[in-house]
């Protein structure tokens, strides 16, 4: 199972002809470690097939559900091993009520709308993100860059006058922890200078709106507000 073109599974009811298929694993430690390499190795962009134990705000998982792959329970991969052929993917999609309850959305229509969003729910937006609103994260900002530029925004630590004028017909995002820290206070006067409202949010809303793939700026919940 990988990104190469031919694996060493025949696909069933294909009369045993190469299947190719290009796996993205999260939250799965099970594998031999030449399988686990080969995974790795996947971009978010290549992969036809997510799995995953459960739904996870992962860097993984957000960034490769914008591309709306196939995703599946662990289960379909030990099969696939055990039988040592693509098994048919229908009777092991992913199935988590209770991430969805928790989360507040359904994983089917989010991989529908990521679809039809085709890697552009964050298009025409650049992202400022404040280092506090990422202090909690692996890898920081880095992780979150990788998820925004997969959901089609650009992403930047600082916005400069350089940037600026660069993505001048975009919209400018702040994520932050707080209102009160630097970035805020510059970014909401820069704002109010130019007569723009100031859109400050958490990482919270980075991540639920990613998951959903439905771009709301009215949900009070997620703006900050203190």
């Amino acid at each position: 199972l990988g990104r190469t073109p031919r694996t060493k599974f025949s696909a069933a009811n294909k009369n045993s002809q190469d299947y190719d298929i290009r796996i993205l694993v999260t939250g799965y430690k099970d594998w031999n470690n030449q399988t686990e390499k080969v995974s790795q190795s996947i971009r978010k962009h290549d992969c036809t097939h997510l799995i995953a134990s459960r739904i996870q705000r992962t860097q993984k998982f957000l960034s490769a559900l914008a591309y709306a792959p196939k995703i599946l329970s662990v289960d379909w991969i030990r099969m696939c091993i055990k039988e040592k052929k693509i098994i048919d993917e229908n009777a092991y999609f992913l199935i988590d009520p209770e991430s969805e309850m928790k989360y507040n959305f359904k994983l089917a229509e989010s991989l529908k709308k990521a679809g039809e969003n085709k890697c552009s729910l964050f298009k025409g937006y650049l992202f400022q993100i404040s280092p506090g609103a990422v202090s909690n994260y692996n890898n920081g900002i880095d992780t979150v860059k990788q998820i925004i530029e997969a959901n089609g925004g650009v992403c930047v630590s600082t916005t400069s006058r350089r940037n600026e004028i660069e993505y001048k017909d975009f919209s400018i995002v702040l994520i932050s922890n707080s209102l009160n820290d630097r970035a805020s206070k510059q970014f909401i006067e820069k704002r109010e200078e130019t007569n723009q409202v100031p859109l400050i949010y958490n990482m919270e809303w980075v991540l639920t709106t990613v998951l959903r793939q439905e771009l709301k700026f009215t949900d009070e919940n997620c703006l900050l507000r203190e």
